[in-house]
């Protein structure tokens, strides 16, 4: 049984360098890298960046020396070997557009197994729309407060007059509502309905920074700025989960909880939210809550 290995290696980088180790002891071979032109096609933005393949190639094989690693110049280049059994490639969009093409132009009368393993390298058109479940490590609330809280973010939600989604939030200190709001158009609700919704031309869960409303999160923070109202050390009840843009301005902001209903992470939200300190807590509502 013959492996080979397809990888893309810009940068040294923990996950990749884990991956080869893995690679190894499942007795890959020789691992076949990329050069940057070749790269480069199947990159929306190349890097300018990145190592050379030959580069990589010495700095992989010092690493780890059971395998043979290779810099390519073009798909034709990686072998043909007739004992091809198995192929593993990277999960990145270089990686499995190499492979891919590998596997149709040559080796399209076999068929080898695929592995394809994770190794999140760099934000690529794969893991940028990558919805993700919020962290497991999360705490879970069911007090009455936060109950209440939350029944609070919901009433606010059912202001807002945007069908696609309404969210509602409060921001708390020390037991004391300090602000609530929902997400609304701008420059006013009728908005969406004079000159369409940008939504319209959107998939579900995918680029919601391509709306006409400003976020309920994004109201609060903005709210509290024209109050000269500072925010440290708040707690914020959201009826779900923020997106990439509002996690940064919450971070920033100092608001140090975050409690949610539902909703997924996306891009680097939990990094954002860890980095900072903000505490993520789930709140369960009891049934007689849930209208």
């Amino acid at each position: 049984m013959y492996r080979i290995g397809i990888l893309n290696y810009p940068v040294v980088h923990s996950g990749n360098l884990s991956l080869v180790k893995k690679w190894a002891d499942q007795e890959v071979e020789m691992v076949f890298i990329p050069s940057l032109k070749l790269a480069s096609s199947y990159q929306r933005c190349p890097d300018i960046r990145a190592l050379p393949s030959d580069v990589a190639a010495t700095i992989l094989h010092g690493i780890e020396p059971r395998m043979v690693f290779t810099s390519v110049g073009s798909v034709s280049d990686i072998t043909k070997h007739c004992d091809l059994e198995e192929v593993y490639c990277g999960s990145d969009e270089v990686s499995l557009g190499v492979t891919e093409e590998y596997l149709s132009s040559f080796l399209a009368d076999r068929h080898p197994t695929i592995h394809v393993d994770p190794s999140f390298l760099q934000w690529d058109r794969k893991n940028v729309f990558t919805q993700k479940p919020v962290s497991p490590n999360i705490s879970m609330s069911t007090d009455t407060f936060s109950q209440e809280m939350m029944g609070i973010a919901l009433s606010e939600a059912s202001l807002a007059s945007d069908w696609w989604r309404q969210v509602g939030g409060v921001i708390v200190l020390e037991g004391s509502i300090l602000l609530a709001d929902h997400n609304q158009h701008l420059p006013n609700e009728w908005a969406p309905y004079y000159n369409g919704d940008p939504r319209d031309a959107c998939e579900p869960g995918k680029n919601g920074e391509l709306c006409s409303a400003i976020h309920s999160e994004q109201a609060i923070i903005s709210k509290a700025a024209r109050i000269g109202m500072s925010l440290e050390g708040t707690s914020l009840y959201i009826s779900t989960f923020p997106c990439p843009v509002c996690a940064k301005l919450i971070a920033a902001a100092g608001v140090k909880k975050v409690y949610f209903l539902e909703g997924h992470a996306s891009l680097d939200v939990p990094e954002v939210f860890h980095a900072f300190g903000v505490e993520v807590i789930h709140v369960q509502l009891e049934p007689s809550n849930i209208e």
